[in-house]
């Protein structure tokens, strides 16, 4: 297909209809002999080929389609499982030519926040084009999915054709290299008790994969993300490109790829501040069998920061009792083994990180919080501060006071909290404090001994976050294993999950957003280094609970294999930028004013509490940047 079809049918892409997944991320539920469920798919089918779109690019078609229309409304009056199937395989022969096909096989759309299962009924879209708008700097992306209408496919491929070309303007463009395809992979979570209900064990979409040639069984469908990144330098305005599918290296279909580029740009150090725990060189290091010159590790750090999400642990000075750096001779510190990383953290705009992490020695032993100790502890961030302030980079850095500290009558760690807080405020009185705690009881008990609180959503109200806001202090949220309710980031929850996090965040006035790890599950695979082989149903093998700590896995040579909750993740940061854009107009502007309102009272009421729909987010997110377009 011409890139000159891409322009016209963006004329048409709205008229395109969509029929989504439950809200909950889980599949539809299976055909079986449920005569609602018959139904259901039969009325599916029926909204497919009611689309007027789809009339309008195959009227030689016509005859077919009101045939097969017919026979649809038929059928649901009184639906029979067994006419699903083949009415299903016609349905989708007629489909696959509205991009060109040759009837073997139709090309489904969705968005970014559905999971697609790879042995489900597709329930999305089939639009005549694929649709992304986003805003300069920004990554945003949609669905492919390639659905057989009969036989199994052997050797497809999905390739964009060239590049983006601008339709608003000739000499526009953005390059293929800015237009990534991932072929999304399953992992299986059929075994492991989980504290959480898992509305269907099985195998569900996480890794994407590195694009390639491919299969689908018969009956099985197989997405590939598309993604478009912008760079502050790119053109506002329309562009269009062409994505072909082949089989056995012949073209065989091909869908147009249309962006819209909004005229603003998204900041590279964004205003919400995030940073990845964990993630050390020891675990890459581990997997791969050697990094000795740290050549892995820095993939892995610049896969982060694409995700706007930063793996701090390479620029945390201080281990469990002593610090990274050496001692020279008259007693400094030499701080060159941190430089390397230092400089590639402030290329890649870190907005927060934690120069030291404080022990807990208590729970995990190790040492004890001696004198000594608090003194060297001391000493160390004294210097590291007057280091990064040298670098230009001390106003990113925090003190991570002992993290989940607990007043357990074993642990009593809350006094210790306080005189580790005063040892930093002695050292480096501009160090803001950061303090995670998970008996929220704690907040009050330490209050006026930190600058930043590091609160669960699932704990938000009942911690006093607010009441800590009005004092002055900072909020930065999280999630982990507990608690477990919504929004979290296991793999069996929505992906809704993942991108509305930062919309929670700006509605409770939370600047940050921090996870605890992502590479947990690691250490279960280190001889499994090929589970990508064994394609779209890999061969990793999660840990429990399935996704917590887990966001990007290690491809083949030390590559990077991002997670679609990291990628949601990533798209939820980035509209944070739109609100506060947005914000920025409320005060002289009623039609701000009134999209504000609807992102945080009506998209989100509570910190745990938001519409499930993510369409809605999707909707609200494009009327926010068409907005901030024209004023």
């Amino acid at each position: 297909m011409r890139l000159e079809r891409a322009s016209i049918l963006f004329s048409i892409v709205f008229l395109a209809a969509s029929v989504l997944h439950g809200c909950d991320g889980a599949p539809p539920a299976p055909i079986g002999k449920d005569r609602p469920a018959v139904r259901q798919e039969l009325l599916r089918m029926r909204s497919w080929l009611d689309d007027p779109a789809i009339g309008t690019l195959l009227p030689g078609s016509l005859p077919e389609l009101r045939s097969l229309k017919q026979r649809l409304a038929e059928e649901s009056m009184n639906p029979r499982p067994e006419a699903v199937a083949p009415l299903r395989r016609e349905v989708l022969a007629v489909l696959g030519k509205l991009h060109g096909g040759d009837g073997s096989f139709a090309l489904g759309t969705t968005h970014g926040l559905d999971k697609v299962f790879i042995d489900e009924p597709f329930s999305g879209s089939f639009d005549p084009a694929l649709r992304i708008a986003l805003a300069k700097n920004e990554s945003e992306g949609v669905q492919l999915v390639v659905i057989p209408t009969g036989e199994e496919l052997k050797n497809v491929s999905v390739r964009l054709d060239g590049r983006l070309a601008g339709i608003s303007s000739r000499t526009a463009f953005i390059p293929g290299k800015q237009v990534k395809i991932d072929l999304v992979g399953y992992v299986d979570t059929t075994t492991g008790n989980r504290p959480y209900k898992s509305p269907r064990p099985g195998w569900w979409p996480d890794p994407l994969l590195a694009n390639r040639t491919f299969g689908v069984a018969s009956g099985e469908v197989q997405p590939l993300l598309v993604t478009v990144t912008t760079t502050p330098e790119t053109e506002p305005g329309e562009y269009g490109g062409t994505l072909v599918a082949s089989v056995d290296g012949v073209v065989k279909a091909s869908i147009p790829l249309v962006v819209r580029v909004f005229g603003f740009a998204l900041p590279k150090r964004g205003h919400f501040a995030t940073f990845a725990l964990g993630c050390g060189p020891d675990k890459v290091a581990g997997f791969y069998g050697a990094d000795p010159d740290g050549k892995i590790m820095e993939r892995f750090v610049q896969e982060g920061f694409r995700h706007r999400m930063p793996l701090v642990e390479l620029i945390s000075g201080w281990n469990w009792t002593t610090a990274k750096t050496p001692k020279k001779a008259d007693g400094t510190y030499d701080f060159d083994s941190l430089d390397r990383w230092l400089e590639i953290f402030a290329e890649g705009g870190v907005t927060r990180f934690p120069m030291v992490i404080a022990p807990r020695f208590r729970r995990f032993g190790g040492g004890d919080y001696s004198g000594e100790f608090k003194q060297e502890f001391g000493r160390f961030i004294r210097a590291y501060a007057t280091h990064l302030k040298a670098k230009g980079m001390f106003d990113a850095a925090v003190m991570y006071n002992i993290d989940e500290a607990s007043n357990d009558p074993d642990m009593r760690e809350w006094e210790l909290c306080k005189e580790l807080y005063r040892v930093s405020r002695q050292a480096a009185p501009d160090l803001p404090v950061v303090q995670c705690l998970n008996e929220y009881k704690g907040i009050q008990a330490l209050a006026g001994y930190a600058d930043i609180w590091d609160l669960y959503f699932g704990q938000y109200e009942q911690s006093g976050g607010a009441a800590r806001l009005a004092a002055g202090d900072q909020i930065m949220l999280s999630v982990c294993i507990w608690p477990s309710e919504h929004p979290n980031l296991f793999i069996e929850y929505p992906l809704l999950d993942a991108r509305i996090m930062p919309w929670i965040a700006f509605r409770a006035g939370a600047t940050g957003f921090e996870y605890w790890e992502m590479f947990t599950s690691w250490k279960n695979n280190r001889g499994n280094r090929d589970w990508w082989k064994a394609g779209a149903r890999t061969s990793w093998k999660l840990a429990k609970p399935h996704g917590d700590g887990l966001l990007i896995y290690p491809g083949p040579a030390g590559t990077p294999f991002p997670s679609l909750r990291l990628a949601s993740l990533r798209d939820g940061i980035e509209d944070y930028e739109y609100l506060v854009l947005l914000s920025g107009k409320a005060r002289a502007n009623a039609g701000a004013r009134a999209l504000l309102k609807e992102a945080t009272h009506s998209l989100v009421s509570g910190t745990t509490s938001y519409e499930r729909d993510p369409t809605r987010l999707l909707d609200l997110r494009e009327r926010i940047g068409l907005f901030l377009e024209k004023e």
